[in-house]
């Protein structure tokens, strides 16, 4: 974002955290870099790949109920516990984790890819077409309800978004082997400072499988 603005990210980090002052003519280059035509006909789809919220109350009925739109009662009680939460409960792959006494962890919210698509399923089928955006905008309004004077009530400690480039069999897809190659040379911009790759197969009845390559940065 602060290579889009012309910016130094010092400047852009003290424009999110409201401690610089968004003058009206930035206000302007950060639209204009959101809704900028771009010269190319690749097509994204954009999906929530992972997701964890934690909300500072002892109320896991509520939460449950208010946040991901489900009955408790249809959870599993899980008999060990992780991330230091005394009780776990899982509808699926959601997972909840929650404290009866320490409300500062209170209770957490955790939803892998497969647990995000088990909630798209309930958007749709069961909640009245509700989508991603909702779900996010109900957790602001519930912590404003819940504490309106308490900024920490609602935490989003991890958010994944998965960008999936469709098939294009008339012009290709991207070539992750020059990605490979860019990352081996140092080539790329951002904070990270390693990058790893998996390029693996399987061998099967029908013979050798290619599993792809896959591309990480400062996992």
């Amino acid at each position: 974002m602060c290579d889009l603005l012309g910016i130094s990210l010092s400047y852009y980090r003290k424009m999110e955290k409201g401690e610089r002052a968004v003058t009206s003519e930035m206000e302007e280059k950060i639209r204009h870099s959101f809704f900028k035509k771009r010269e190319s006909s690749t097509v994204f789809v954009g999906t929530n790949d992972y997701t964890n919220i934690r909300f500072q109350t002892l109320n896991v009925r509520e939460v449950v109920s208010k946040i991901l739109g489900l009955n408790v009662e249809n959870f599993q009680l899980n008999e060990y516990n992780r991330y230091q939460y005394p009780f776990f409960i899982s509808y699926g792959h959601i997972n909840v984790y929650y404290h009866d006494k320490d409300i500062k962890a209170g209770v957490l919210i955790e939803m892998s890819g497969q647990a995000c698509r088990e909630m798209e399923y309930e958007f749709e089928y069961h909640q009245k077409q509700r989508t991603w955006y909702d779900f996010f905008n109900d957790c602001f309004l519930y912590a404003n309800k819940k504490a309106p004077e308490n900024g920490d009530f609602v935490k989003i400690t991890r958010f994944d978004l998965a960008l999936d480039e469709q098939y294009n069999p008339q012009e290709g897809n991207f070539d992750l082997f020059k990605l490979l190659t860019s990352a081996r040379e140092g080539r790329w911009n951002g904070r990270k400072q390693n990058y790893s790759a998996v390029l693996g197969g399987r061998r099967t009845k029908e013979g050798m499988i290619n599993d792809g390559l896959t591309v990480y940065f400062g996992s």
